[in-house]
């Protein structure tokens, strides 16, 4: 009998032993994800938000329209980037959490999720933030940059 108890004693403490080593794996664990999930950037900069294949495929892939939506998106980027890449630095994001610095390294965190933006462009500009959300036009970029000039529309 007191060798059943000691081997339950020794059990419990055993478990007890391998539930903290799991918790500190867990806490390093999501440590790593959250800094590879993570878009740091800092200066003046234009961020075109996307979202990530996997996140597409298992949130997304069945919403009415989301091809064209997606489509509409690349293409208005790629029309941004070709034209301002000298200009400006231009990022395409897909990470869910990003980190905005400023010059006086100020940050602002931004989790797309809570802000339901899977399509926007982030641009900082002067320490100054602009969010917007859903897909925009290379137009709606410039504007928001004030660098739009009317007499370039065709």
């Amino acid at each position: 009998m007191k060798k059943l108890v000691l081997l339950i004693l020794i059990s419990i403490v055993a478990c007890k032993k391998a539930e903290k080593k799991t918790d500190e794996d867990s806490k390093t664990i999501n440590e790593q994800v959250v800094k590879k999930s993570t878009f740091y950037t800092t200066g003046d900069c234009v961020l075109f938000l996307k979202p990530s294949e996997e996140y597409f495929k298992s949130h997304l892939k069945d919403e009415e329209g989301i091809a064209e939506v997606d489509g509409d998106f690349n293409y208005y980027a790629n029309e941004f980037y070709k034209e301002q890449k000298d200009n400006y630095k231009i990022y395409f994001v897909e990470q869910r959490l990003l980190a905005v610095i400023n010059t006086q390294n100020d940050t602002l965190f931004i989790d797309r999720d809570k802000e339901k933006l899977n399509y926007g462009v982030v641009i900082q500009q002067n320490d100054s933030i602009q969010i917007l959300k859903g897909v925009n036009t290379d137009i709606d970029v410039k504007m928001a940059l004030g660098i739009f000039n009317p007499n370039e529309i065709k």
